[in-house]
């Protein structure tokens, strides 16, 4: 009985029996359940130390950003904008779009394509998605029942009242199990506010916001994957900050990309 439940060896063929509580029996329980993380705000970032300098072609996207109501066009804008942003800073990492794999019991079982991808050498510095991404991955992850419209609303009205959507949550993961323990991993994400207008009449104004999520992802929470069918007392504490993508406060989120940079 006790040999029973010990844990299947990677490239073995043995059954397994998960240990309750472990990353694979709650995939067992429920397949849409890849996770557990505690919500935490970080304080807001100041501005005193920061420089005021915008370059002219980061107004000149501002104000397109600003006039566009297209979702996926304001996604581009905003990806162009972060690029130019993290190149000013660090000139010397590279900066552009990414794979990289998510690992489950020591294997590859997915690759994950991200718009933007920051590294100096092989060492992830960041990773950057966007409204468009997420939607892009909704759309890949979908079976027939999902596209029931019904259904399909709900899933996402669910998801997007969630801190962080769980698709940023893999990309975080598949982050974090490429970097050294003692490094962060940090995710910034794209995503629209809507603001209502005082104005009878007048369409509700989309504010375009950037969210950083920064996770120090615990070496015991890495081992639910690595060993998915054994237990681990371990959780992800997320730290999240805002920045409304406008022109004061660039330079906020300038100094942000900076700070991570090697």
């Amino acid at each position: 009985m006790e040999e029973a439940r010990q844990a299947r060896k990677p490239g073995t063929g043995s059954l397994a029996c998960p240990a309750q509580g472990s990353l694979r029996s709650i995939l067992i329980e429920n397949a849409t359940t890849l996770t557990r993380y505690r919500h935490q705000k970080a304080s807001r970032p100041s501005a005193g130390h920061v420089s005021s300098r915008i370059p002219r072609s980061i107004y000149d996207d501002l104000l397109q950003l600003r006039v566009s109501w297209c979702q996926s066009d304001k996604d581009s804008i905003a990806r162009r904008i972060v690029r130019k942003l993290a190149e000013e800073g660090h000139p010397q990492n590279n900066i552009g779009p990414g794979k990289l794999s998510v690992h489950y019991n020591q294997k590859p079982v997915c690759t994950i394509n991200l718009p933007l991808v920051a590294r100096y050498g092989s060492r992830i510095l960041w990773a950057y998605v966007d409204s468009t991404w997420i939607w892009n991955e909704r759309a890949k992850a979908r079976t027939h029942k999902d596209f029931i419209a019904s259904y399909r609303k709900d899933q996402d009205r669910k998801e997007d009242l969630l801190p962080i959507h769980p698709f940023c949550v893999a990309a975080i993961i598949a982050i974090a199990q490429q970097q050294t323990p003692s490094q962060s991993s940090t995710l910034f994400v794209t995503r629209y506010i809507e603001l209502l207008s005082k104005v009878v009449g007048d369409k509700p104004r989309l504010i375009t916001a950037i969210f950083e999520y920064t996770v120090k992802v615990p070496k015991l929470y890495l081992k639910k994957f690595s060993h998915p069918y054994k237990y681990y007392d371990s959780e992800l504490v997320v730290q999240r900050r805002a920045f409304a993508l406008a022109e004061e406060n660039i330079p906020l989120f300038s100094q942000a990309v900076k700070d991570l940079g090697a």
